[in-house]
């Protein structure tokens, strides 16, 4: 069982130890955990998906929250890990305010519910659910609960990036453009100051299509 190499850490004499499976695009998330005292350790791992061992021996003995994604395997065994290193749950947030505007399953929507409805001061504010466009039994009922249908990304600015990027993909497409090494830096593809880069900005199944990789 390899222990991930190439972590970068932030504030290494953090109070709070929080690691991320994954870099995510830009610096305010780091920001604002450091600013909260928290140690934030970032894995570099060249894994599309890292697998539950990998991710037991970034947990370690003592961690405290932990910045995950969707399509790892975050089950009971992960969870528990989390635990016992004294990770928080539902169960000791006493007085919080939860928001998930990303992925439905990355909350146990049922145990949500069951938590609102015991601490009537803990909060929540969902764009997402777990099994939509449905919701668990009792989550519309509660008064600690605001939700929405899922328009987290109905701006202006962004729904116009969408739309800029889609037709972007499109161009890129018809002049035989290679696609863009990293889809989640697309600033270049949305400066209206100046001409986006010969590159397709994010193909999804780029890789399954063998389409190639711009260098830029």
């Amino acid at each position: 069982m390899a222990k991930p190499v190439a972590i970068e850490v932030y504030n290494p004499n953090g109070k709070y130890r929080v690691v991320s499976t994954k870099p995510m695009p830009g610096t305010r998330w780091i920001n604002l955990l450091v600013d909260q005292g928290c140690r934030v350790e970032i894995c570099h791992l060249k894994k599309t998906i890292l697998s539950v061992e990998d991710i037991i021996n970034l947990i370690g003995n003592r961690c405290d929250g932990v910045i995950g994604q969707l399509t790892e395997d975050w089950g009971e065994t992960l969870f528990s890990a989390l635990s016992k290193a004294g990770g928080k749950a539902f169960s000791n947030m006493a007085e919080a305010i939860l928001v998930n505007c990303s992925r439905g399953p990355v909350i146990d929507e049922e145990a949500l519910v069951n938590h609102l409805r015991e601490n009537p001061m803990f909060r929540v504010g969902l764009d997402v659910f777990e099994e939509e466009p449905f919701m668990k039994p009792g989550l519309a009922d509660m008064k600690n609960a605001i939700v929405v249908p899922h328009i987290a990304s109905a701006s202006k600015w962004t729904r116009e990036g969408m739309a800029t990027l889609a037709a972007l993909n499109v161009v890129g497409r018809i002049k035989g453009y290679p696609i863009w090494s990293d889809p989640n830096r697309v600033d270049p593809f949305l400066n209206e100051n100046a001409s986006p880069p010969n590159a397709s900005p994010s193909i999804v199944n780029s890789k399954a299509l063998g389409l190639p990789v711009s260098k830029l």
